[in-house]
């Protein structure tokens, strides 16, 4: 005796092509940009100029960053050889904590150190909140004298300057963009305002104003 076939169901005879054409999409700019091209008879030019705006405030913050780079290398260089000259001057000693540190900076107590063939005491800079009868280091001056808690990186402010002058000049541009915008805004709701006035006349008139 013969069994009859059970139909498969068609979910399961779709060939790999039909999976293909389904997954496939297109891509569209956004609106924005398809201003520029579009000739759509309702696209305004005070539209396409904003739009134009917007892109060239896009590609000015894009230019700002190779220039706040080279501005960063700069500051990096300067600094390098600043803190060079820097560690000539200076020496490394231990210090020792003799007082409390301030109630405003924990970090900042009263300390003692030998230097320069005597010894000193005066407020420094640690990096923690240490207690009395600690010790660190300290850089000091060729006399003995302290010479100030330890610079920034030459890294770090190279980062700082660089990130200071490309959000400087993005948010410039910015600014622009938001004062062209604000204008064309400004524009467009005076070429609405004698319609929106004639409606609002009231009677026959308006009525067709509106329908017309």
């Amino acid at each position: 005796m013969t069994t009859p076939s059970t139909p498969r169901p068609d979910t399961e005879r779709r060939s790999p092509a039909d999976d293909t054409a389904m997954e496939t999409f297109t891509a569209h700019p956004p609106r924005w940009l398809s201003m520029l091209w579009d000739r759509n008879p309702l696209i305004r030019a005070s539209d396409r100029l904003e739009a134009f705006a917007l892109v060239l405030t896009i590609v000015l913050a894009l230019l700002a960053a190779p220039v706040a780079g080279a501005v960063g290398t700069a500051v990096y260089d300067s600094r390098s050889r600043h803190h060079a000259e820097q560690a000539q001057s200076r020496t490394a000693v231990t210090a020792t904590v003799t007082g409390l540190p301030a109630r405003s900076d924990p970090t900042r107590v009263q300390a003692r150190w030998f230097a320069a063939g005597a010894e000193h005491t005066g407020l420094v800079q640690a990096r923690s909140a240490p207690r009395t009868g600690e010790s660190f280091e300290i850089s000091v001056n060729q006399d003995g004298s302290y010479a100030g808690p330890p610079p920034m990186s030459a890294a770090r402010e190279a980062v700082l300057v660089a990130l200071a002058v490309w959000l400087n000049a993005t948010a410039a541009v910015a600014l622009v963009f938001a004062g062209v915008r604000s204008v064309l805004h400004h524009r467009r709701l005076s070429a609405w305002r004698p319609e929106l006035v004639h409606t609002r006349g009231g009677g026959k008139e308006g009525k067709e104003g509106v329908v017309g």
